[in-house]
């Protein structure tokens, strides 16, 4: 068999010192081949583990999980995603409240416009949010007439805007008194 003298002869790399012109490279190559250039095979690693896997699979040296061990598994996996999930909602919902503390504290105001079937507004109903929503005066939760969470239609977003203009003229009123 006939190789190339060394690696990166004659190929692109983003190493200077292993990359050559290909004038030079041809050169190089050229030379080596005239002088006899021949190497013999290239030794093989000798196979791993991992190269007899499906061998010892076919012999029925690995054998797979039955129906049983696979059920046990996920069942005992329950509890484990399940104290991961309440934790991560809890993070999340302590950095919502933390996020309007800080309007709150900041004295600006916030206004929630959400739509009948809205799938936050479903969340934080279900986690008891709007009970306590005494604890932020410069909140405000408005609920658009329709049955549509992305507002496309444009009666929607004519509400929307409505409330929003409503929203703006109380502030405005605010300011004036204030």
């Amino acid at each position: 068999m006939t190789v190339a003298p060394g690696p990166g002869y004659g190929q692109t790399t983003s190493h200077p010192q292993q990359s050559k012109p290909p004038r030079q490279a041809m050169a190089a190559l050229g030379g080596w081949l005239s002088r006899g250039g021949t190497l013999p095979e290239p030794r093989r690693p000798a196979p791993g583990p991992a190269d007899r896997g499906w061998l010892r699979g076919l012999r029925g040296e690995i054998l797979a999980p039955t129906p049983a061990q696979g059920v046990l598994k996920w069942g005992l996996r329950i509890p484990f995603r399940l104290a991961q999930w309440k934790l991560l909602t809890h993070r999340r919902e302590q950095a919502f409240d933390r996020a309007l503390d800080a309007r709150r504290d900041s004295d600006r105001r916030v206004l929630f416009v959400w739509s009948g079937n809205e799938p936050l507004r479903e969340e934080l109903d279900r986690a008891g949010w709007f009970g306590r929503l005494g604890r932020w005066p410069n909140l405000q939760v408005r609920i658009a007439p329709g049955c549509d969470h992305t507002l496309r239609s444009l009666a929607m977003q004519r509400r929307v805007h409505a409330l929003l203009d409503d929203a703006l003229e109380e502030e405005l009123e605010r300011e004036r008194r204030g």
